[in-house]
């Protein structure tokens, strides 16, 4: 754990959370809330159930094979394919070329905006300051050992 980050956190407050006031109990609580939205990968399991859905897996299908879509189009919806039924796949939002395709197929008319942003809720999660900093909680000890 790096303790000065600690230790800056919650002598600074820079998010306005009100930390003197707090004891070590309510300061590690406060950290450990999960509050903060953050974009996640979607993995292939997901994305399949997601695809299930509302047809959109043989929209996917028609759209590879459809000549009156344009050969980008044709290719972007056999990636989405891909990426969908392959088991170590993952559509990540932080990539911008991986965020573009979905866009795409909309423009095309294969999907439909609800379903792009049903797709996009799913690389929605929330973290709590401690775990996006450390991958676990912070404990009072931890506050004690920071010296706060």
């Amino acid at each position: 754990m790096n303790y000065p980050k600690l230790e800056t956190e919650v002598s600074t407050d820079p998010r306005s959370i009100g930390y003197s006031g707090m004891t070590h109990d309510q300061i590690a609580a406060s950290l450990n809330t999960a509050n903060i939205s953050t974009t996640v990968p979607i993995n292939s399991r997901q994305l399949l159930v997601w695809g299930a859905q509302q047809g959109r897996l043989d929209a996917l299908n028609q759209a590879t094979t459809d000549t009156a879509q344009n050969a980008a189009t044709r290719s972007i919806a056999q990636a989405a394919l891909h990426i969908i039924q392959r088991a170590d796949t993952v559509l990540d939002y932080n990539d911008a070329v991986q965020a573009a395709m979905p866009a795409v197929l909309v423009a095309a008319s294969v999907w439909t905006q609800p379903d792009i942003n049903a797709l996009h809720a799913l690389s929605q999660q929330s973290v709590s300051w401690s775990s996006q900093h450390w991958g676990r909680d912070v404990t009072p000890a931890d506050l004690t050992t920071a010296g706060i």
